[in-house]
């Protein structure tokens, strides 16, 4: 039999550990360490730099540790220093820069410190200089003029301070030069034009000053110029705009304070125009038609644009955004704005002061997935065409008219069953009376908010063929009838707010299916029989809202079975019966709120010892007996009521350390101000105190609340025996 192979060698878990650097050990020539994505967790060999032979270094996305040796800039022939995402640490070594034929440097996603060395301008052969996403800090070195060879320079995402110097623009070759995200100030220096082979600047979340120089016109290579989130001011200048191989223009979040450059009809290769939260004036210019290449255009969040949407804006057929929410525009939607724009997929006209309807052509939009035209006063939202839009996912269309009716407003169409991709559609605060039971076939549904809508009727039974719907907000309508059974068919739903409208007759027992749902708020109805017990099979729900309305019998003692339960109001309702003992069971509870109904018996002793209890509403009941001793125990209670009731006995001595919240009215010594903050029982008009120590007295609940604190504390106990004599 032949002999059996030796088992694998196990893999290296360090540099010295691998096979490519005991090759150097061996022979010093070798020319490279490629190791990459190893999971290496060592630090990086000071001896590296004996081997004299090495060009490239890769260290590419491992776990390495501890600082960069000083004696890689020893290496003659080192061309490629490559040691990203892993966590080295310390400062960056001037010496680096040393080595002699060094083109890339590039150490982005470490925790490295410190300045940027000024011994960087040795690296006359430097072409790749990566430093982003480390702690560095300091000011950029004015030796980064001496950088004449290199094209990439990238430096974002770190705590650099201080100006760009001037000496920037001596980088002659440069082609990148990013600086995003950090702590730079000052003015844009004017020589940045001097810059002719750039492509691409980003100055983003800096905190720039001043006006965008003139002198950028200069940078005839420019593809993208990106300055967002400074605080630049002034005009845009036309320079900039005009470039003619500009492709991206991003100034947003700054201070501009000018009209849009008249001359963007010359950006022909302009494809990312973003200008938005500025202070921009002026209004829209026709000549955004020249801008057939536009993908892009945010302009939201510049009140004081102002104009209307001119009707000669048109030929934007390649825009995929369109955002200009809160610009100041009135007047009606040009139907020409959307002409041709078949690639369009987000269309944003909100917090405007748009008139009139949505144009029919709205609904050629075959690729849009976002229209936002709510906070406006259009008359007709949803015009019969726009039931075309297949590829819609999210409709905000409400607070339009100021929720009145006008001369040309419109019902939704029964057509809006087409919209089968919607899954957000806020209409609330309009004018609808009705509700198309076409609205069942919006399987994708997820978000449907309808409140503050004058709906009158029913609900249609077809709701409960939405499946896919989690937020149901229909409240503060007109709707009447019972709440249909089928609302069982909901079995995604998560919160469901059907408040303060006119709901009538029992809650469907079918709710019970609801298993998922984490909110149900039905109060402020007139639902009338008793809670299904059925409610208790709801295993995920934490609040459960039934207060204000005409709900009879006792309260279902499966309601102490639901574990997440947190928040239980029964309020102003006619339920009767005791407080089932079952509740205490509902150890998650903090909020139980069933006043104001015909309640009897005594406060179950399984309420007190809620662990967790910190609001308890039990006034305007028929509640007899004493307030549980145990209420008093680790007392969490911020507010407690139970006047109006028929209790007697005393006050728990423990309510005194509750932590109530002081009453309004906090006058006197400050020992009084301390002892009114513990005042137990809410309703009192006011306590009378005298000092530090609670000494109940028996009263009816109903009486002056009097809780006296006598002059000296409760004795101490006894002092232990003393031990027997030997």
């Amino acid at each position: 039999p032949s002999p059996s192979s030796p088992p694998p060698s196990p893999p290296a878990t360090t540099i010295e550990e691998s096979g490519e650097y005991q090759d150097c050990v061996r022979d010093p020539a070798c020319k490279d360490i490629v190791l990459p994505l190893r999971s290496l967790v060592s630090t990086i060999p000071t001896d590296m730099g004996e081997f004299t032979g090495l060009t490239r270094i890769n260290l590419v996305d491992n776990h390495l540790t501890g600082t960069i040796p000083t004696e890689l800039g020893d290496l003659p022939l080192l061309r490629r220093f490559n040691a990203p995402l892993n966590s080295l640490t310390g400062p960056i070594p001037g010496e680096l820069f040393s080595a002699p034929l060094l083109r890339d440097v590039v150490v982005y996603g470490n925790l490295l410190t410190g300045p940027i060395p000024t011994g960087i301008g040795e690296c006359t052969s430097c072409v790749v200089v990566e430093l982003m996403k480390n702690s560095l800090t300091g000011s950029l070195p004015t030796e980064l003029g001496e950088l004449d060879a290199v094209t990439h320079f990238e430096a974002k995402s770190n705590s650099l301070t201080g100006c760009i110097p001037s000496e920037i623009g001596l980088m002659g070759s440069v082609a990148k030069l990013v600086l995003d995200s950090n702590g730079l100030s000052c003015t844009i220096p004017t020589e940045i034009g001097m810059l002719t082979t750039l492509v691409e600047v980003d100055l983003c979340h800096n905190l720039l000053v001043g006006p965008i120089p003139t002198e950028v016109g200069q940078l005839v290579a420019l593809t993208s110029w990106r300055s967002c989130d400074n605080q630049l001011s002034g005009a845009l200048p036309s320079e900039l705009v005009g470039l003619p191989a500009l492709e991206v223009l991003d100034v947003s979040r700054n201070m501009h304070n000018s009209a849009l450059p008249s001359n963007l009809a010359g950006a022909t290769a302009l494809r990312r125009f973003l200008a938005y939260e500025n202070d921009l004036t002026g209004g829209l210019p026709a000549v955004l038609s020249g801008l057939t290449a536009l993908r892009v255009l945010r302009l939201e969040n510049n009140p004081e644009l102002g104009g209307v949407i001119p009707t000669t804006l048109t030929g934007l057929v390649e825009a995929r955004t369109i955002n200009l929410d809160n610009t100041g525009i009135a007047g009606p939607i040009p139907a020409s704005l959307l002409a041709g724009a078949a690639e369009l997929r987000v269309l944003s006209l909100a917090n405007n002061s748009l008139t009139g309807s949505v144009p029919a052509t709205a609904g050629d939009l075959e690729s849009l997935r976002v229209l936002c035209i709510n906070d406006n006063s259009l008359s007709c939202v949803l015009p019969t065409e726009l039931v075309n839009l297949d590829s819609l996912v999210e409709l905000y269309t409400q607070r339009n008219l100021g929720g009145q009716p006008g001369p040309n407003s419109c019902e939704l169409p029964t057509e809006i069953g087409e919209l089968t991709s919607l899954k957000r559609w806020e209409n609330d605060h309009n004018f609808h009376t009705t509700l198309p039971t076409e609205v069942g076939a919006l399987g994708a549904l997820t978000q449907l908010y309808m409140h503050k809508v004058p709906l009158a009727g029913c609900l249609p039974t077809e709701m409960g063929e939405l499946s896919s719907l989690k937020i149901w907000s229909s409240y503060e309508t007109e709707l009447s009838c019972s709440i249909p059974t089928e609302l069982g068919k909901l079995t995604s739903l998560l919160h469901m707010r059907l408040f303060n409208s006119s709901f009538g007759g029992c809650v469907p027992t079918e709710i019970g299916r609801l298993t998922r749902t984490d909110q149900v708020h039905l109060y402020a109805n007139s639902l009338t029989c008793s809670i299904p017990s059925e409610v208790g099979t709801m295993a995920e729900l934490r609040k459960l809202d039934l207060s204000d309305n005409l709900l009879t019998d006792c309260i279902p003692t499966e309601l102490g079975a639901m574990p997440s339960l947190v928040s239980l109001s029964l309020s102003n309702n006619l339920l009767g019966c005791s407080i089932p003992e079952e509740l205490g069971s509902a150890s998650s509870l903090t909020d139980l709120r069933l006043r104001g109904n015909d309640l009897t018996q005594s406060i179950p002793v399984s309420i007190a010892k809620l662990p967790n209890l910190e609001v308890l509403l039990l006034d305007n009941n028929a509640l007899s007996g004493s307030i549980p001793e145990e209420l008093g125990e680790d007392c969490v209670l911020r507010l407690f009521q139970v006047q109006h009731n028929a209790l007697g006995g005393m006050i728990p001595w423990g309510l005194g350390e509750c932590p109530f919240p002081a009453p309004a009215l906090t006058t006197g010594t400050d020992d009084e101000e301390v002892a009114r903050k513990k005042c137990a029982l809410t309703d009192c008009d006011p306590c009378e105190v005298t000092n530090l120590f609670v000494e109940p007295v028996p009263r009816p609940v109903d009486d002056r609340c009097v809780i006296r604190f006598p002059k000296s504390p409760v004795p101490p106990p006894s002092p232990p025996p003393s031990p027997p004599n030997p």
